[in-house]
């Protein structure tokens, strides 16, 4: 499931966008997704993990621009700017946005900037199994391995089974920052609280071992991962 927010001070526009969102989700991707809407910047929970934030640029109190600088601060979701403002369009590239929409073309818009992101969101996903849906790899904290169970655990505390080898998800997701830090544990270093290199804390409080022989490997890797930042 991908979570989205919508952050407008007008109704109208909220209810539009509502909608465009759930025509393309669910009537031609059939896609499953929750979506929050707020009309006062300021009532955001910015300690909130959203996918994508559909984020008007002229709001009172704290406005588009000024939103996009404080959320980049706390998470990386993607940005779609919506304005009806010409002159706010050369701005908006400085916050470096997923997307932008025009809401003096809303639904147009609207739909174009939809299908670019879903693309993209379900390029980064993996299928659970031929039951579960797709997760999104950015929602995932950790993966281990128990009695020959490999188990995904998301950013929610949800765990699902996963039918392949550890193994095979470690070379699928090394380049999203994913590190097999043990024979039973590939964690997700977007997530690490904190590191001594022999242990790793994640932020969901969850404590592991990092196996002798990858400490080396995994030092150079996590602070590679801090110069460089998320992908």
């Amino acid at each position: 499931m991908f979570h989205f927010a919508i952050v407008d001070n007008s109704q109208l526009d909220i209810d539009k966008m509502k909608n465009y969102i759930e025509q393309y989700c669910l009537n031609y991707r059939d896609v499953d997704y929750h979506c929050d809407v707020y009309t006062n910047s300021e009532d955001f929970p910015f300690d909130q993990y959203y996918d994508a934030i559909f984020l008007d640029i002229k709001m009172p109190h704290l406005n588009g621009l000024e939103f996009a600088s404080k959320i980049k601060k706390k998470n990386t979701p993607k940005i779609i700017f919506m304005t009806s403002d010409d002159n706010f369009m050369k701005d908006v590239f400085d916050y470096r946005p997923f997307n932008f929409i025009h809401k003096n073309d809303f639904e147009k818009s609207a739909f174009h900037t939809l299908r670019l992101l879903i693309d993209d969101l379900l390029a980064h996903t993996i299928k659970i199994s031929n039951v579960q849906d797709y997760i999104p790899i950015n929602h995932i904290t950790y993966i281990d391995i128990i009695d020959d169970i490999v188990t995904v655990h998301d950013y929610k505390d949800l765990n699902y089974i996963y039918w392949k080898t550890l193994k095979h998800l470690a070379e699928q997701l090394t380049k999203y920052n994913f590190f097999l830090i043990s024979q039973s544990t590939l964690i997700n270093m977007n997530y690490i609280k904190s590191t001594n290199f022999k242990t790793v804390l994640l932020d969901n409080g969850k404590e592991f071992q990092i196996a002798y022989r990858k400490r080396k490997a995994f030092k150079i890797k996590y602070e590679e991962y801090k110069n460089y930042g998320n992908i």
